[in-house]
C-alpha cells in the first residue's frame, strides 16, 4: 500500500506485491496472494520488466493448492517467456525445476502424455547440468498456515 500511495514507478511497485503476494501464499492467505501477483503481473507488463516471475509464482501458488487447470495455464503462459528469456542456459536446473511443476500440473488435468514430454525435458536438462543447482529456491505455499485461510 505504501509504494502505492507513494506513486513509486510502476517496476518498484511490481516487486513489493510481488514480495506481498509471496509473503501472504506462504502464510496461507492464497485469494489475496493471487490478488498480489497478479498486480505485480500488471505492473511489470506496464514498466516493461520480465513477466515469467509473477506468472511462475501463480503456476506455482495455484499447484500446491491443487488447482492443477490453473496452474497449467499459468505455467503455459510462463514456459515460452522463460525459453525466450534465454533461462534454460542460465539457470537450466531452476528451469527443470519449473517443468517438473507443469508436469504435475498436466498429470492433474488428466494430459500424461504432455506430462512425461515435459519431465522428460526436465530430466535432460539436469543431465547436461549435472553438478549445478538452482540459483534460487521455492516458494514453500501452503508451509505455514494457522487456521485455513483465503
Amino acid at each position: 500500500m505504501n509504494a502505492d500511495l507513494a506513486e513509486l514507478p510502476a517496476a518498484r511497485r511490481a516487486l513489493a506485491h510481488y514480495e506481498y503476494g509471496r509473503s501472504l501464499g506462504v502464510t496461507c492467505y492464497f485469494d489475496r496472494a493471487e490478488e498480489e501477483l497478479n498486480t505485480a503481473y500488471k505492473l511489470d507488463k506496464e514498466a516493461g520488466q520480465p513477466l515469467y516471475l509473477s506468472l511462475v509464482e501463480l503456476a506455482r501458488l495455484n499447484l500446491d493448492q491443487n488447482k492443477f487447470s490453473q496452474a497449467a495455464a499459468y505455467f503455459e503462459r510462463a514456459i515460452p517467456l522463460l525459453e525466450a528469456d534465454g533461462v534454460t542456459k542460465a539457470a537450466p536446473i531452476g528451469y527443470a525445476d519449473i517443468l517438473d511443476e507443469y508436469a504435475s500440473a498436466l498429470v492433474g488435468v488428466g494430459r500424461p502424455a504432455e506430462a512425461k514430454l515435459s519431465a522428460d525435458r526436465a530430466a535432460t536438462l539436469r543431465k547436461a547440468a549435472e553438478g549445478q543447482r538452482s540459483i534460487t529456491d521455492r516458494t514453500p505455499y501452503g508451509k505455514f498456515c494457522g487456521k485455513s485461510r483465503s
